[in-house]
């Protein structure tokens, strides 16, 4: 009888251990990561928490990543532990949307450019800042080799060249550090033949603390499904970047393994139309930047989003 009773103890330990063990998992997927300022529109078009003013820690470093509102297309500024990033800029005709923002916020040079690939909507803003604008970067990151036959690209190098500035060619599972927010660049590397070169622009997986972010450049299609399985790791995360402006919709593959809490949609209603009917479909709350900047701010364990007029 003794022997008895105390497999039943163990057998109840342990199902106490698996129940406590499950319903922390269930605690931590289930509770909010992201929080919202109130919003002043529809956007984020889906009922989601909200609070007044910021819920971050007081006190802590962030991480601060902003969207910025050039109507049309791709441009994040990045800024923690007293490091930043540019990461793209839009096509020249956008150029003064950008610089209205990086005045706005008294910016004139950035430790890091990264330009995702050469098409000339990323990489033409970031050419006329340094070209023209007068401001600096301590290192260019690009994905393409400096012989790299695109003519954007070309033009982009010899600015840079001309001014000196440092360049580094990434590939995909290369990492950085900003301030304290961890950064890992990731595509498909292979350029599938039916596709443009969208397909293996370089997206970046962000990670400061427990809060993450994948910005997901122009890939679309299979090439989605081939960094899931490459990067199988990196792809759960609160807040995602609409891949190629909102113009396809996620795979279901890539959509079951990101989850994320927020995509922004970097264009206009119109352009997004496509991902947005499949966001609302799944009740995935989103922004578009043709609305305002979107400010993302974290201390490494929540999420606050406001969209800045």
């Amino acid at each position: 009888m003794r022997i008895n009773n105390t497999k039943r103890s163990l057998i109840l330990l342990l199902a106490l251990m698996l129940w406590i063990t499950a319903s922390a998992a269930l605690a931590e997927h289930t509770t909010p990561r992201v929080y919202h300022a109130p919003r002043t529109g529809k956007a984020p078009f889906m009922e989601v928490p909200e609070a007044a003013t910021s819920l971050l820690a007081e006190g802590q470093d962030t991480l601060d990543v902003y969207f910025i509102n050039i109507g049309i297309g791709d441009a994040m500024y990045l800024t923690c532990g007293g490091q930043s990033m540019l990461i793209d800029g839009g096509t020249y005709s956008r150029y003064p949307r950008l610089t209205a923002f990086l005045e706005s916020k008294e910016i004139r040079s950035f430790d890091y450019i990264f330009v995702t690939y050469a098409h000339d909507d990323h990489v033409q803003g970031p050419d006329r800042l340094l070209a023209k604008g007068g401001y600096d970067a301590g290192e260019v990151l690009v994905m393409h080799e400096r012989e790299y036959r695109n003519a954007s690209h070309q033009i982009f190098m010899e600015t840079v060249e001309s001014r000196s500035i440092p360049y580094r060619v990434v590939k995909a599972g290369d990492t950085l550090t900003l301030g304290g927010a961890e950064l890992t660049f990731l595509n498909n590397p292979v350029r599938p033949s039916n596709r443009s070169i969208n397909a293996i622009s370089m997206m970046l997986h962000i990670r400061f603390g427990k809060a993450t972010m994948l910005l997901t450049a122009d890939v679309s299609g299979e090439s989605l499904d081939i960094v899931v399985r490459d990067f199988p790791h990196l792809m759960k995360v609160d807040i995602m970047k609409s891949p190629h402006h909102g113009l396809n919709r996620l795979t279901v593959p890539f959509q079951e393994a990101t989850q994320p809490e927020l995509v922004v949609i970097t264009s206009n209603m119109s352009g997004g139309k496509t991902l947005a009917a499949q966001l609302k479909r799944n009740k995935i709350p989103h922004y578009y930047i043709s609305m305002g900047t979107v400010h993302c701010q974290t201390d490494g364990q929540i999420w606050y989003v406001m969209q800045e007029k």
